[in-house]
């Protein structure tokens, strides 16, 4: 009985684990604020295009945009990548989330706080796909 429980217990505990290492292929949806923008949100407000490339998309480039435009890289797992901005003076912050899909850069950003963004992360996705297309 005990030797079974404890492969349970370790069965359990493999499991946990597994799952929060897992890296996602579908970005999740916006909430009803005005403060997010997504590739893969099914609400028009909230609708941005993905960013196309030509041939396969150079992750250390992708990686260095995000990166000059102020972005704090948080989880780096090709082809998911997690990235925290703040801002200047009230230090609000934003997480842009990617993931790479192909040749198909899925894109969501969002504010933690508060109800609109003034347009910031839509602005801060243009730019990203700005810096990142020729």
């Amino acid at each position: 009985m005990k030797k079974t429980l404890l492969l349970l217990l370790a069965l359990f505990a493999t499991l946990a684990l597994a799952q929060t290492d897992m890296i996602p292929d579908h970005l999740k949806e916006c909430p009803a604020k005005d403060n997010c923008v997504s590739s893969q949100s099914k609400v028009l407000k909230h609708k941005i295009e993905p960013i196309r490339f030509e041939a396969d998309a150079d992750w250390e480039q992708i990686k260095k945009v995000v990166t000059d435009l102020g972005g704090e890289i948080i989880t780096d797992k090709k082809p998911y990548l997690h990235a925290v901005f703040t801002s200047f003076i009230f230090r609000f912050k934003d997480d842009l989330e990617l993931v790479l899909i192909e040749k198909t850069l899925h894109l969501r950003s969002a504010s933690r706080t508060g109800y609109s963004d003034m347009g910031v992360n839509k602005k801060r996705t243009e730019n990203l796909r700005l810096a990142l297309t020729p």
